[in-house]
């Protein structure tokens, strides 16, 4: 349940927050400036429109077997541990998402008359 009503605000707010701060204390690309907090919230929120489903669909996949699978097959004591790792690899998935750079090729298909784009 908490996946499917919390996972759409939690991971919209995690990818403005990630874009935000990377772009204020990352490296800046060489010939490049910094950019404002404005373009940063911007991108952000680009960010969150592009890829928001994508995750979340993705957190429902991959956390609804996981938690149900843990609570019902590990033992008492060990169930901290297996939600550690279980975080650790979606925080790595997270961290995949956040980092992709979408670089957008056009393909010409029959003659030039359309243009195939190819994300």
């Amino acid at each position: 349940m908490s996946v499917g009503v919390g996972g759409l605000p939690t991971n919209a707010v995690f990818m403005c927050y990630a874009t935000i701060l990377e772009g204020t204390f990352g490296p800046v690309k060489e010939g490049q400036r910094r950019r404002s907090l404005q373009e940063l919230m911007d991108a952000g929120i680009e960010k969150a429109k592009t890829d928001l489903f994508r995750v979340w669909s993705s957190s429902v996949i991959f956390w609804m077997p996981a938690n149900s699978m843990n609570f019902m097959y590990t033992p008492v004591h060990f169930r901290p541990l297996v939600l550690s790792l279980q975080s650790a690899l979606w925080m790595a998935y997270l961290s995949l998402v956040q980092h992709e750079e979408n670089e957008e090729t056009t393909v010409p298909v029959a003659g030039d008359k359309y243009q195939i784009k190819i994300v």
